[in-house]
């Protein structure tokens, strides 16, 4: 009796010196029982060029060998759709077999979803792709304009000549301003400011003969501030200025607060302003600037800016005071403004390369211009040019100019290494290629470390593949080669430094993630000739503001940056770095990505005449007001409306702010709604009957919330990953608990379960490793697979008379588990249900399935 004592003290202590580690905030987890020679044998080819599915949902197996118990894991896709699953999520050392299922791909962009598995310390990780749907569009012959204004294309197509006329009550604010090509006519007009309340229309025809072919022009009006004139330059001396505003609503002025601006009695007419403002005389030696707003009484968000800028005492002010110029050389512009007399004078180190076409004294603004030679040396080269007054005031400019690329020809392609010593290989920072490159070029031009400048212009290549310059941190400037017609997936990925592309008039197609990661990158052209341009090419960008597209384009088109289909109907993508974005009123989609990490946004302004959405203080609205589409992450606040009855998918995720009041005409909170958002505390009203999948995934801040009786559903991951979570209460209406709805919420400590739920989810509570206790009521009759999966903590836990079923892995890893009682009703019990657990297995008396044995 003593010796098996003994040995049952051994065992304890064994297991007990095991350690494990609990759910981290990135969701890893080290395996429980490590080997150090953990293997498993997977094809090759999955894991570099991952499982690939058409557009049709379809089932594919992959097979694999290990030497240990493995799991796999599917990883979070985003916006939280559930399109790719697996028939198995674990299993023992050996062979094995997983059947993969996706589901039908109805959007207009690829797909994809990293799948991890585990054996021991081993992993391997593959991605499942799957194809897009094809789609085709066309244009449309009506254009509904902003009351900013703004220009527009029309694009007429005819084997006839014809003329082509505006309406004459339109002439005025309609005018054309090019025109181009000779059967395919492209026709720009420029749309001038609606200055009137009321919305105005005019016509513009295209005939010949009796033939005719209208198209209609629809601007918006509405309250009107405006200064004939925004910016004024006052000398040092100071002056009495006029301003005139036109109005057409009571307006009111907001000073600034300086002491050298004053405001004269004004008469005001009806709709033609006459204001008058003294500015005393600057005795300083700095300029200075001060802003007067007018506004719209009835609507502050109706304003016009003067600013008064004032020149600091015998100044000579320049515009740009530095300018980089290219090898070639060029003629530059210097703008200057002076209120004295002052003479030009280049330094010695660029005379002989910078010289003035006009050598003249001013006293008012002027513009100056300069030559600058070819730079036919490999070393670029820098100087200055100084204006300087005979009173000792003076103002530099510096002009720097890059040296000529050094050029290596390459006849054959694939032997660029060759002709590159590796000694100064990782030495060179700019180089022209010309010739024939492969992918093993571009491979060895990626390992080059310096590398900055490339020049690949006249190179013989057509197309840039799979991540071929991925990684090239140091690369700022790149020209793409002439004949490319296709630049592939990840192309230039994290070339975190780059900030100028050219890409050739040539190119068709942009793959997705093709400029993923260049945080650098403010703007991008868009050849005319691209017809397939994935709306997540630029992710990550975060500087990007600017998405520009030629007019010729017959696929795609650019309003303010912002990157919409050819006729505007769908906006694809919002650049990531914009602070706003105007939407137009022909506008009726919006992609699934359009607003995705738009980090900085602050605004979405909705033109009045859109017919489908609105915007209310910033934030994108149904035309109903009775779905929240999209609150800017960077809002500085928002108040949402009573009509709202529905807070839609992601609405509200990544918001900077800490905390929001939902009103009680809300019944629905979708997708990921406020997912990733910097609240700490919500207040969810009773209204609310639904929490979607993944509504508050990764709400790490938030610390308690009260769910109402009125929800009957918790789906999907709705509180995963919120790591500051350190209690909720379930209400008796719940009737369901998703997949991994708490999973990793590592600060709640206590859980009760009502009796209206009769299941729990796969992986509910997993890795809420500070959780001590759960309270199941009577009611539950299903314990889902890893429920309570590495719950480290927990000490008790009472399962009532009406479990039947505890799932695969249902309570393993939860160390601190000493005894469980498992009722009669039990009738299944998956593998591994208490793995890793030490306790002394107890059931009831009558529970004949499985008696009181270690499991």
């Amino acid at each position: 009796m003593r010796t098996f004592r003994l040995l049952g003290l051994v065992l304890i202590t064994m297991l007990v010196s095991i350690n494990f580690a609990a759910c981290s905030d990135g969701n890893e987890q080290d395996d429980l029982d490590p080997d150090k020679n953990s293997t498993i044998t997977i094809d090759s080819s999955i894991i570099t060029n991952g499982l690939a599915f058409a557009a049709e949902g379809s089932i594919k197996s992959v097979s694999f060998t290990t030497n240990t118990d493995w799991t796999l894991n599917i990883a979070s896709t985003t916006g939280g759709s559930i399109w790719c699953m697996a028939s198995v999520v674990s299993g023992k050392k050996g062979e094995a077999s997983v059947e993969f299922t996706t589901l039908d791909n109805s959007d207009y962009d690829d797909r994809s979803v990293s799948v991890t598995i585990k054996a021991g310390t081993a992993s391997q990780t593959f991605t499942i792709i799957q194809k897009c749907k094809e789609a085709i569009l066309v244009t449309t012959d009506k254009f509904e304009i902003v009351q900013e204004g703004g220009s527009i294309n029309v694009e007429v197509k005819s084997n006839i000549d014809y003329q082509m006329e505006i309406s004459e009550t339109a002439k005025s604010w309609i005018t054309e301003t090019n025109t181009r090509a000779l059967t395919t006519h492209n026709h720009t007009f420029s749309i001038a400011a609606n200055e009137e309340y009321e919305k105005r229309e005019g016509e513009i025809y295209f005939k010949k003969g009796e033939h005719v072919e209208t198209v209609k022009v629809y601007q918006a009006g509405g309250a009107v501030i405006v200064l004939t004139k925004e910016k004024y330059e006052v000398s040092d001396k100071g002056e009495t200025i006029t301003v005139e505003i036109k109005s057409n609503v009571e307006y009111g002025i907001k000073m600034p607060q300086v002491d050298w601006i004053y405001d004269e009695a004004s008469v005001r007419g009806a709709s033609s302003h006459t204001l008058k403002y003294i500015i005393n005389p600057n005795e300083t030696y700095d300029s200075r600037s001060a802003q007067i707003i007018y506004f719209d009484k009835n609507n502050t968000a109706s304003a016009d800016t003067l600013t008064i800028i004032q020149v600091q005492k015998d100044a000579i002010v320049i515009g740009n005071n530095e300018y980089t110029i290219d090898a070639k050389g060029k003629t530059i512009e210097v703008e200057l403004s002076s209120n004295i007399d002052y003479t030009i004078s280049i330094a010695d180190d660029g005379k002989d390369w910078i010289s003035c076409v006009e050598n003249t004294r001013a006293l008012t603004t002027k513009k100056i211009k300069f030559n600058i030679a070819e730079n036919t040396s490999d070393d670029s080269r820098a100087s200055h040019i100084t204006f300087a007054s005979g009173n000792g005031v003076s103002q530099n400019i510096k002009i720097i100019q890059q040296g000529a690329l050094p050029v290596i020809h390459v006849e054959t392609a694939g032997t660029l290494s060759r002709l590159i010593n590796s000694s100064v290989k990782d030495e060179i920072t700019k180089l022209k290629i010309t010739g024939n490159l492969n992918s093993t070029d571009t491979e060895f031009l990626r390992k080059m470390k310096k590398i900055q400048v490339l020049d690949l212009s006249e190179v013989n290549m057509t197309k840039l593949g799979y991540y071929s310059f991925q990684l090239c941190n140091n690369l700022t400037s790149i020209i793409i080669p002439s004949s490319v017609t296709s630049i592939g997936e990840g192309a230039f990925w994290e070339c975190s430094r780059l900030t100028s592309v050219v890409m050739p008039d040539g190119v068709t197609s942009i793959g997705k993630y093709a400029f993923g990661g260049c945080s650098r990158l403010t703007s991008i052209a868009i050849p005319d000739k691209v017809i397939t341009l994935s709306s997540n090419a630029f992710q990550f960008c975060t500087e990007l503001t600017s998405i520009d597209v030629g007019e010729d384009n017959t696929e795609y088109s650019s309003i303010d940056g912002a990157l919409y289909d050819k006729n505007a109907s769908t906006l694809l993508k919002c650049p990531e770095g914009k602070i706003s974005i105007a939407i137009p009123g022909n506008m009726a989609n919006i992609g699934d990505i359009a607003f995705y990490l738009c980090s900085r946004l602050t605004s979405i302004n909705v033109d009045e005449n859109n017919a489908k959405y609105l915007s209310i203080d910033g934030a994108l609205y149904d035309k109903n007001a009775s779905t929240l589409i999209k609150c800017p992450e960077d809002i500085p606040s928002i108040t949402i409306p009573n009509s709202v009855t529905s807070i839609g998918d992601e609405s509200l995720s990544r918001l900077n702010l800490t905390s929001i009041t939902i009103p009680n005409s809300v019944i629905n909170i979708g997708d990921r709604a406020l997912s990733s958002s910097n609240f700490t505390s919500i207040t969810i009203p009773n209204s609310v009957t639904s929490l979607g999948n993944g509504a508050f995934d990764n709400c790490s801040y938030l610390t308690s919330i009260t769910l109402p009786n009125s929800v009957t559903t918790i789906g999907n991951e709705t509180f995963a990953g919120c790591s500051g979570l350190t209690s909720i209460t379930i209400p008796n209406s719940v009737t369901s608990i998703g997949i991994e709805a708490f999973s990793c919420c590592r600060r709640l400590t206590s859980i009760t379960i009502p009796g209206g739920v009769t299941s729990i989810g796969m992986e509910a509570f997993s890795w809420c490793s500070g959780l001590t206790s759960i309270t199941i009521s009577k009611g539950v009759t299903k314990i889902g697979i890893n429920a309570f999966w590495g719950c480290s903590s927990l000490t008790s836990v009472t399962i009532p008379n009406s479990v039947t079923s505890i799932g695969k892995g249902a309570f393993s890893a939860c160390f601190g588990l000493t005894s469980i009682t498992i009722p009669n009703s039990v009738t299944s019990i998956g593998d591994y249900a208490f793995d890793v657990c030490i306790y002394n297995h107890r059931t009831t008396k009558t529970n004949q399935k499985y008696p009181s044995v270690n499991l």
